[in-house]
């Protein structure tokens, strides 16, 4: 059975638009007019298009002469500059990467606030109503208002590690670039998983360790029989007092027990001298996992353990074979034993599925 597991840590997805100071410095008026002549529109339907004055049309073609940007083609039509088709590609660019229909799907974990690029159908996320009763759930501890800055955490730089791979923008743009979050509202949950959990690891006593949660212990003790004395059970005790009362009184003729009793009766003798076979159980993956408990284990009471694991119906048998029988004669399912993982050591369970 897996001893991974689950943590499911609040998260908020969206995407992560991709902006240019250029563009912002021109104006969206200035932009539409150079998209415009970019896509072939002639200057009357540019001016047919817009609520606007005329006049503001020919504002912005003039400054767009001016600023070397556009020219004149032939009667009402204009035509870009080199300078204006490199913002007419960069518009087109940033329409992409800018639109709430396009974007970068992100997701921001809200424990520590951390940001994570995303394929769409890389991650599954639930409703906080969706989650399993007792579920092992961290709180949202990263301030959302940090979210409406600009470049937050590190998006700029995994935009443009993007960019760059895809060859999407050339780097004489990337400069200009900044990045904002459009994220839905609603506060998911995402499933991570913890490492596999080791009983014989120390607890960790580190403060920053949030996730904690305890694996119930069962102990299981065995009394040893020996198979041998089987076929004597229902005498032995009638065997020990016959030879207590032969030690206390002196007996004229010899004795009462045989040889072959006294023989059973020293070997019965032996079998109650017998330490009791223990076994720790971890009751949650059902496999035995102690013989004695380790130095560094500190078992703690069950009932005040924070969040115990699930337990498995087990109740294994003892067996080593040979000229001994055990039988359970106690049973304590009383303990848990604690265990502790720092945020750092949690991973995403779909990318670790992704990986394998």
């Amino acid at each position: 059975m897996d001893k991974r597991i689950n943590v499911y840590v609040p998260v908020k997805v969206g995407k992560v638009l991709c902006h240019s100071t250029m563009l912002d410095e021109i104006g969206a008026f200035t932009q539409f007019v150079i998209w415009s002549i970019g896509n072939g529109y002639p200057e009357s339907q540019i001016k047919a298009t817009v609520q606007l004055d005329e006049l503001v049309v020919d504002e912005a073609l003039e400054a767009l002469e001016r600023w070397k940007f556009a020219e004149p083609e032939y009667e009402d039509k204009w035509k870009l500059t080199s300078t204006g088709r490199e913002y007419f590609e960069l518009i087109r660019c940033m329409e992409k990467l800018g639109s709430e229909d396009n974007g970068f799907p992100c997701c921001v974990e809200m424990y520590e606030g951390k940001l994570e690029l995303i394929s769409p159908d890389q991650i599954e996320t639930l409703r906080r109503s969706e989650l399993p009763d007792n579920a092992l759930q961290l709180p949202k501890k990263a301030t959302e208002v940090f979210l409406h800055n600009d470049n937050y955490g590190d998006s700029l730089e995994l935009v443009k590690a993007v960019l760059r791979e895809k060859r999407l923008l050339d780097d004489q743009y990337m400069g200009s670039l900044y990045t904002t979050l459009n994220l839905e509202k609603e506060i998911r949950y995402r499933v991570y998983k913890t490492p596999p959990y080791d009983l014989a690891a120390p607890v960790k006593e580190e403060k920053n360790a949030c996730v904690q949660f305890a694996v119930p212990i069962a102990q299981f003790q065995y009394k040893k029989y020996a198979v041998a004395l089987d076929e004597y059970r229902t005498v032995l005790e009638t065997m020990e007092n016959l030879q207590v009362f032969e030690e206390q009184r002196c007996l004229a003729g010899g004795t009462i027990l045989s040889e072959n009793a006294r023989k059973i009766l020293e070997a019965y003798k032996s079998e109650k001298a017998c330490a009791p076979i223990n076994i720790y159980v971890d009751e949650h993956i059902g496999e035995m996992i102690w013989r004695t408990i380790p130095e560094n284990i500190v078992l703690q009471d069950r009932a005040k353990a924070k969040h115990l694991l699930s337990t498995v119906n087990v109740h294994p048998q003892y067996h080593e074979g040979g000229d001994w029988r055990y039988e359970e004669s106690k049973t304590d399912r009383a303990h848990a034993c604690p265990v502790k993982f720092q945020f750092s050591e949690l991973c995403p369970a779909e990318r670790e599925s992704t990986d394998e």
